[in-house]
């Protein structure tokens, strides 16, 4: 069997710049299914695509799930687009916004979407600058996830950071590095801030 082709690397990042997760987006000849695989300090984790049929429509823009194994137990983390997004980028009124469940942090513009597992939930939103690492790090007193040298870097080349490319402010251009980072809720509590960063195979 031929060796993985890699397409992305992924980390996040927390705690002024530990990382938290790290893997590779890849795919095997001759078929070149796709798949990302990651690991924390005590977790392996697979990202696979949803099963969509024709009476499960799923989610409009987040159709994966994350298999992740501790030891012996073995868990799957669910993921949605939340409305704000979904109305963002593909003009549809579904899902949920969060205000009613979660203390949002209001210094954040875009909140992308949600993922849960047992009493975790985590919060993905569009990060626009070192300033908002700043106030949203203040507003939940937690660390910053990042360090000062990749703080700065945020600021000055996002690209480097970007999920993807989209028109998320609705201006018009799709030239927009969308950064996104996180907040982990336990019981409705928030206990960790996480910054992403994906890198292609050619950067």
């Amino acid at each position: 069997m031929a060796d993985p082709i890699v397409a992305q690397w992924g980390k996040s990042y927390y705690n002024l710049g530990q990382v938290f997760e790290q893997g590779t987006l890849s795919a095997t000849e001759p078929d070149y299914i796709s798949e990302f695989k990651s690991t924390t300090d005590t977790q392996t984790i697979t990202y696979r695509g949803n099963r969509i049929d024709s009476n499960t429509r799923g989610d409009p823009l987040f159709r994966w799930e994350a298999v992740i194994t501790e030891g012996e137990t073995t868990k799957i983390k669910q993921y949605e687009s939340s409305k704000q997004y979904r109305t963002l980028i593909c003009h549809l009124t579904t899902g949920s916004d969060y205000h009613e469940d979660f203390d949002l942090c209001p210094s954040v513009n875009i909140w992308m979407a949600r993922s849960w597992l047992e009493d975790e939930e985590e919060l993905y939103f569009y990060l626009e600058g070192s300033n908002m690492l700043e106030s949203v790090a203040t507003y939940y007193n937690l660390p910053e996830p990042c360090d000062s040298d990749m703080k700065a870097r945020v600021e000055s080349n996002p690209e480097e950071f970007r999920l993807r490319h989209q028109d998320i402010n609705q201006t018009g251009s799709r030239d927009v590095p969308v950064v996104v980072a996180s907040i982990v809720f336990k019981d409705n509590v928030a206990t960790m801030f996480k910054l992403y960063e994906i890198t292609r195979w050619d950067e």
